[in-house]
């Protein structure tokens, strides 16, 4: 898997609960999860290792959620307007086994969505 920049959270330090997938194509894309201050969250597919899958992952509003939804904002632009996101691999039992949190700047560009990333609703489950 890609080396990353950031720091590394304690375990338990990122807790959040799915909630749904919003987008899936032979698994999960985009999920919606919420944080134990009922903070929403959107967890990004990035990329599949060898013992988990690694996920971007940031916090969203609910008018940003509404905005993606209703095809108003892409996820790239979601993206790009936070100063630090989480990079977090989770392994095949929805354990994280390592979080990072790391400035949006230092994120490797093969992680971010497309340009044209609008919400597809053929792909929502």
């Amino acid at each position: 898997m890609t080396v990353l920049k950031g720091k590394k959270l304690r375990k338990g330090e990122l807790s959040h609960q799915w909630v749904e997938d919003l987008l899936y194509f032979d698994g999960p894309l985009l999920s919606l999860l919420k944080g134990s201050t009922s903070q929403d969250y959107f967890y990004y597919f990035v990329e599949q290792g060898p013992m988990a899958n690694r996920w971007l992952a940031f916090a969203v509003s609910r008018s940003s959620i509404h905005d993606y939804l209703a095809r108003h904002q892409t996820l790239r632009d979601l993206v790009e307007a936070q100063d630090s996101v989480y990079i977090v691999d989770v392994d095949d039992s929805g354990e994280v086994i390592l979080a990072i949190e790391s400035f949006t700047s230092d994120v490797p560009e093969k992680y971010f969505p497309p340009v044209d990333s609008l919400f597809d609703s053929e792909l929502s489950p």
